[in-house]
């Protein structure tokens, strides 16, 4: 069918064919859902194992292979890509578009788990995270001082990152760059008690380990 020829024979309908889809397009435009950020689950599951003053080749034969070949067994995994610094191990697992998420970061934490007994004894806290598209920030906020305040986590979480959570459609709020103290008391005898200080990162995605030469930083999502 040649529609230029149509259209010069039957010029009537072809004008009332181009009026009836331009009116049926600006009654439907207004109805399109929209969102500031789509919802988007990304098939990947990245994995730190946090082994603080170690070698890299000491990282990779006593961490990232036993979790390797743990997680190889993995369902429905496609891809697994890993790396080994001198302070943690960065494993990434890649699945097909569409796969429910949540099922497999339980499942690749359980092959973690038993695996535990064979990874050094200084291994304290494995970090089993996925990522969509609501746990982009929209709002950063960068705090400096003329002092250090990697240690001030409790006063910028008072002061800054709570106000933020009560602000109506941020749900979330959390800050980076500086640590939270924790104390862990282990007893070897009745009469002998070891007390060692733990930083754990403020937010849980984060294992950024040299936030004591970086300003702490806010930052609130609101999620539309």
């Amino acid at each position: 069918m040649n529609l230029p020829r149509w259209s010069l024979r039957t010029p009537v309908t072809a004008g009332m064919t181009l009026v009836s889809v331009v009116l049926l397009g600006a009654i439907a435009a207004p109805r399109l859902p929209l969102a500031f950020l789509p919802e988007v689950n990304f098939p990947e599951l990245d994995i730190s194992i946090p082994y603080p003053n170690a070698l890299p080749a000491q990282v990779e034969e006593e961490i990232t292979r036993p979790a390797e070949e743990a997680l190889a067994t993995l369902s429905k995994v496609r891809r697994i890509r890993s790396s080994s610094s001198a302070n943690q191990a960065d494993i990434s697992l890649q699945f097909d578009w569409g796969e429910d998420i949540a099922p497999l970061r339980v499942e690749a934490r359980e092959k973690l788990d038993r695996i535990r007994d064979r990874l050094p004894t200084d291994v304290d806290q494995i970090q089993v995270n996925s990522f969509r598209s609501s746990d982009i920030p929209v709002l950063e906020c960068r705090i400096s001082a003329g002092r250090d305040l990697s240690s001030d986590y409790e006063l910028l979480n008072r002061h800054v990152a709570d106000p933020l959570r009560r602000c109506r459609g941020s749900p979330r709020s959390s800050c980076s760059g500086s640590s939270r103290r924790a104390c862990r008391s282990t007893s070897a005898s009745p009469r002998s008690i070891a007390t060692t200080s733990t930083p754990t990162p403020c937010w849980p995605g984060s294992t950024d380990r040299t936030a004591a030469s970086t300003p702490a930083c806010c930052d609130a999502s609101t999620r539309r």
